[in-house]
């Protein structure tokens, strides 16, 4: 998908028509010399993401469209999507990474130094339309550039940060961008600069781990004469679960491997009795489930949060959007790509945009009836053209969940779990 992006500089016409009236006669030359020594330095990032198999190249051009309508806009930058199957990902990225780090080797020019000397020398081009507008010319991808990418393993973060061919944003998230570590989950974060020395990318926020929940009968625990309303564990609700066996059948159904370590003996005393079974019906259950789970149960149970759910490893490194030490980024003058991050990570347009596409051509928004302030609506995909896994283009709590759920709805549970969950030990 190699081309030039074109920008426009003077938004609308009624505005150039001013600026030409100030002019006076200034040549077309002159005018264009004028504005590119105004510009920001346009940049391109060349970045990479993992796609389902039906995306087509013409639905990721018409994406890619609509963002650098924002971007160039917003930030003077563009980017170039690379969307690569993902059976196919891992091995593309590598070869990539590969190809680059020979050119490198054989005394290529590095993209960051080219772009490092088109800053300093204020390299801009700007050119004159056949509508007379005139517009910023972004610089194609080269062949030695690899700006974003996802990683979605530990194992492939250690090779890459040991092969140096992936960049630290430790000082990014401790300067200008240090509200990323507020809007991402600060335990990613934590764990990745614990396991390798400093952050090297920015994590997907996504739900982490599950609940072990105890459901308790509510009939039963009103009928009982003592007070477990403040119980916690196991052993705080042995008393009840003796007396429960004497009114059903099953008084706990239970797994040990659900158990924690500190109710062990609890456990074994409770099995001794005869009071250990399987049953959906059993006075108390001890369950696996999420923040939806645990508002279900509460509607005809009592919920004890018996163990909180736990950041593991694979929520840690499931999907970091991380910035190859190829990339065009110049961090002295204006960082891009961390730029570029940012804004997808804390912008709800972009990430929709990445994510589903175009609306009306790839997804549609439905409002109910009652929703008088069309302020809540629900999401729809109309096009399996442009198929994208949530996971892998930012932070999945600045868009829709899913189909038939409102964005505000759909979240509200997942970041109640997040605040629940405790790191890895």
């Amino acid at each position: 998908m190699k081309r030039r992006f074109l920008s426009l500089v003077l938004c609308a016409l009624m505005l150039m028509s001013a600026f030409l009236v100030g002019c006076g006669e200034k040549t077309d030359e002159e005018i264009i010399n004028r504005i590119a020594s105004e510009a920001k330095q346009p940049y391109t990032l060349a970045v990479w993401i993992p796609t389902n198999d039906t995306t087509t190249a013409e639905a990721v051009q018409a994406v890619e469209d609509a963002i650098n309508a924002i971007l160039t806009k917003e930030f003077s930058t563009a980017i170039e999507i690379y969307a690569i199957k993902d059976s196919e990902y891992e091995q593309a990225v590598a070869d990539r990474l590969a190809a680059i780090q020979a050119l490198t080797d054989g005394g290529a020019e590095s993209a960051k130094s080219i772009m490092d000397t088109k800053v300093k020398n204020g390299d801009v081009t700007v050119i004159k339309t056949e509508g007379g507008t005139y517009e910023t010319v972004y610089p194609e991808v080269m062949d030695n550039q690899l700006d974003i990418f996802v990683v979605r393993s530990k194992a492939d973060m250690k090779k890459y940060v040991e092969a140096k061919q992936i960049a630290s944003i430790q000082s990014h998230i401790d300067g200008l961008y240090r509200n990323l570590t507020k809007v991402i989950y600060p335990t990613f974060f934590d764990q990745m600069k614990k396991d390798l020395g400093a952050c090297y990318g920015v994590p997907v926020n996504h739900v982490i781990g599950e609940y072990t929940l105890a459901v308790i009968d509510k009939k039963l625990a009103d009928a009982y004469e003592g007070d477990i309303s403040e119980a916690a564990t196991l052993a705080d609700l042995k008393e009840f679960i003796l007396w429960a066996k004497t009114q059903t059948s099953v008084a706990l159904s239970a797994d040990v491997a659900d158990i924690a370590s500190a109710d062990a003996d609890t456990f074994t005393a409770l099995q001794e009795a005869g009071c250990v079974g399987t049953s959906d019906t059993a006075a108390v259950r001890i369950v696996k489930g999420d923040y939806v789970d645990l508002e279900n149960y509460r509607k005809d149970s009592y919920v004890i949060k018996y163990q909180m759910p736990v950041a593991t490893e694979e929520d840690v490194y499931a999907s970091i959007l991380a910035i190859s030490t190829f990339s065009v980024e110049n961090a002295l003058a204006n960082p891009r790509a961390i730029e570029f991050l940012h804004y997808l990570n804390t912008n709800e347009e972009l990430k929709t945009l990445l994510q589903y596409g175009i609306e009306g051509v790839h997804y549609q928004l439905n409002y109910a009836e009652d929703d008088v302030n069309l302020e809540h609506p629900t999401l729809e995909i109309i096009s399996d053209d442009y198929s994208m896994n949530t996971l892998y283009t930012g932070n999945i709590y600045k868009t829709y969940r899913g189909e038939g759920v409102t964005m505000a709805d759909s979240w509200i549970t997942a970041k109640e779990q997040n605040l629940d969950s405790v790191p890895m030990s």
